[in-house]
């Protein structure tokens, strides 16, 4: 099976090049820097492009009226993005070196890497059909 061949100049295809976010609202980029300098407008980002800031370094694809972001690149310091699976029973898996945290307006749930889980908000609610069993080395109530 052959391979998809790299975009030569000249053949049509959209330049790729890497881009920094110079503009942005509500996590898009509205405008980039390609690396030749360019100022371009963006018309569009991929379905996987997480939250951009004013900084980010992108992978853009130029387009006739601007370019659209292709993707993010990691800071140098930065880590891994969390590793979400899906599996064939539909239950999903997230896994994260550090915390993962669950976030709303009011309501934060985490689970710490040492085995904690912390919940916060305005309350909490436990609801079991059948039996709901609390187990620890102590509980306390109030």
């Amino acid at each position: 099976m052959e391979g998809i061949p790299f975009a030569r100049p000249g053949d049509g295809a959209a330049p790729i090049r890497l881009a920094t976010v110079i503009d942005a609202r509500n996590g898009a980029a509205v405008r980039v820097r390609d690396s030749a300098g360019s100022v371009r407008r963006v018309t569009g980002h991929g379905s996987a492009v997480p939250h951009l800031l004013p900084g980010d370094m992108v992978v853009v694809a130029a387009t006739g009226d601007g370019c659209v972001v292709l993707d993010r690149l990691r800071a140098p310091d930065e880590a891994p993005a969390a590793r979400v699976e899906q599996h064939a029973d539909g239950s999903v898996s997230v896994w994260a070196e550090g915390a993962i945290r669950l976030h709303t307006r009011g309501t934060t749930l985490e689970l710490h890497p040492d085995g904690r889980l912390t919940a916060g908000g305005r309350a909490l609610e436990l609801a079991a059909a059948e039996d709901l069993n609390l187990r620890g080395g102590r509980i306390r109530l109030n």
